[in-house]
């Protein structure tokens, strides 16, 4: 007396098939998941504002110019390209909401290398009248 029996069509064949199968699906839905990922890899930014002290001729604190500091990395697997970097406002104003940061030493477009770290550093002297109107 058999409590349990497998039917007819169970063979080691099919059972070799349905697995191979189930194997081919997870495979081909990881593939899909990491060429997505590698699809929308994204730089990494991270915005730094730094005030500059500097001492006066009769040794008191002037307060220097604000440094913007703005670090990218490229956390994908491929080389990326930076082609400008450009302030957004959180408002508009009458010339709009972006503004570029232009050094004059710097030429883009700039190539980031997979997992690497570039620091793009902005003086600002003061700020445009422009960018505090609201």
């Amino acid at each position: 007396m058999e409590w349990f029996s497998m039917p007819d069509w169970v063979t080691p064949e099919i059972l070799l098939t349905i697995y191979a199968s189930i194997i081919s699906t997870i495979a081909l839905v990881w593939n899909i998941v990491l060429a997505l990922l590698e699809k929308w890899s994204r730089l990494k930014v991270s915005v730094e504002f730094r005030d500059s002290m500097t001492a006066g001729i009769d040794g008191k604190v002037i307060r220097g110019p604000t440094v913007c500091f703005i670090r990218i990395v490229n956390k994908g697997n491929q080389v990326k390209y930076v082609s400008s970097i450009d302030l957004s406002l959180p408002y508009r104003t009458s010339t709009g909401n972006m503004f570029s940061l232009i050094n004059p030493g710097t030429k883009f477009p700039v190539e980031i290398l997979p997992q690497q770290e570039y620091v793009y550093r902005f003086k600002f002297r003061a700020l445009p009248e422009i960018m505090l109107e609201k």
